[in-house]
């Protein structure tokens, strides 16, 4: 929330790139799947080879704290975690989604 605030005050300088979208999403993913094994919850993403002018250091901030909440909501050895990426005609739009509370 204190990025979103800063970006809107011009404080905040965000490198855009022409770079592949899943990258970000799988840097996300690695970085949490062995906290996620040790407690047998299920990581899965439809992501696909997406070219777009991002932030992917950003992107991969945000989903990564999207799955720590995730990690915390879900029960262990039954906790599943989505990520969804559609690719839609102007934007591409990503989800986490849990089977938690």
């Amino acid at each position: 929330m204190l990025d979103a605030q800063k970006l809107e005050l011009g404080q905040l300088k965000m490198k855009k790139e022409n770079k592949n979208i899943k990258e970000a999403i799988d840097k996300a993913i690695q970085t949490l799947i062995p906290e996620a094994a040790k407690t047998n919850i299920q990581i899965t993403s439809n992501a696909t080879n997406v070219t777009i002018n991002h932030g992917p250091d950003k992107i991969s901030q945000v989903i990564t704290n999207l799955i720590k909440n995730s990690l915390i909501a879900v029960e262990d050895e039954t906790g599943k975690i989505e990520i969804t990426m559609e690719d839609l005609p102007s934007e591409v739009k990503i989800s986490v989604k849990d089977n938690g509370a």
